[in-house]
Order: structure tokens, then C-alpha cells, then sequence
């Protein structure tokens, strides 16, 4: 988040280096709080804690570390796949002084999260419809052009009549094609 707001915005050298400075900061910060965690994770361990309360504290990993990619760069790409962390989804919002402020943030990561699943699934289901039309508009397609050949294979001429009759089998076999293959694939949509 810093990279963003204040590496990429920095204007001068000296600007460049204090916002650095406290990408570094930041970071060391992490790392302590990650290496506090581990240790009070492994002493947990050593007390022979039982598999179910361990299974909420996991081992973080740096991956674990990264934030939404909505949060920190708001219209990109590619994102289908993503799931939130662990790490995210756990109830830990602590008891401090700054409580409202921990609050906010884990409840931000989460309405984060969920528009975006929710953009991600109403995505997905405009483009269900979409594909569902395309193969209507590409057997209407086919149609109108076996018709089309139809209507020219009515000249008088042999040699036009056979091209046209040859014209209309070939967007015929398409049409049966594409009527068998999307048959299949919309079964495959429900």
C-alpha cells in the first residue's frame, strides 16, 4: 500500500528515499509481528495444544502476507482465482485502545472481498447469458445462410444451381453441428 501511495507519488529524491524509508518500516514492522506470532505458535506447539485450536493458528506464509489486490490496485485484472488468506478471514480483531480502528479495517477487507466475489459472480453469470446467446445468433447464422444459398440455387443456370446446393449442405452440416455441440455445452451450464 505504501509503494502505492507513497513510493509512486514521490516527487524528489529526498521524498523518494523517506517514503523508502518507511516501505522499510513498514515491512520490518511485519516481519516482527509475523516472528511474534510464530514464536507464541511454537510455544502453543510445546504445550501439546490440541489439532482443533491449532488449526485456526496456521503457519504464515509470505503469501498469507499480501493484501487484496483490491484494496491496493482497485480496477486490474485477473483476478478469477483469488481467494482471500487465512489470515484475512480469522475473527482476531484485538482488544486495544485503537479497537474501532481494528474493527474498521478487518471489516473493510471483508466488504472488499465479498463485492468483489459478488462482481465476480454477477460477471460470470452475464457471461453464461452472453455465451447462451452468441450460440443462438450463430445457429441463426447458419440458418439464414443455408437459406440464402436456398433461394440462389433457384437460377436457372446448372453450374450456379450445384454451387448453391453444395453452399447450402455446407452451412446445413454447420448448423447440425453447432446445434449438437451446443446442446452439450449448455447441459454443461446447468
Amino acid at each position: 500500500m505504501l509503494l502505492r501511495t507513497e513510493v509512486r507519488n514521490a516527487k524528489s529524491q529526498k521524498r523518494s528515499t523517506w517514503a523508502w524509508s518507511s516501505v522499510q518500516k513498514a515491512e520490518a514492522k511485519v516481519s516482527r509481528q509475523v516472528r511474534i506470532y510464530q514464536d507464541a505458535r511454537g510455544a502453543l506447539i510445546s504445550l501439546e495444544t490440541s489439532l482443533e485450536s491449532m488449526q485456526k493458528y496456521l503457519l504464515i506464509q509470505d503469501k498469507d502476507l499480501k493484501m487484496s489486490g483490491d484494496i491496493v490496485e482497485e480496477s486490474r485484472l485477473g483476478q478469477r482465482s483469488e481467494t482471500l488468506p487465512w489470515l484475512w478471514r480469522q475473527d482476531l480483531v484485538q482488544k486495544e485502545d485503537n479497537e474501532v480502528m481494528n474493527e474498521y479495517m478487518v471489516l473493510s477487507v471483508y466488504r472488499v472481498n465479498w463485492i468483489r466475489a459478488k462482481a465476480r459472480w454477477t460477471r460470470w453469470k452475464e457471461e453464461v447469458e452472453l455465451v447462451k446467446n452468441e450460440m443462438k445468433w450463430v445457429l441463426a447464422w447458419f440458418k439464414y445462410q443455408e437459406d440464402e444459398w436456398r433461394v440462389r440455387g433457384n437460377h436457372p443456370e446448372y453450374g450456379f444451381k450445384v454451387y448453391a446446393e453444395k453452399q447450402m449442405a455446407m452451412w446445413g452440416e454447420f448448423q447440425r453441428n453447432a446445434r449438437e455441440r451446443f446442446s452439450e455445452a449448455v447441459r454443461g451450464l446447468k
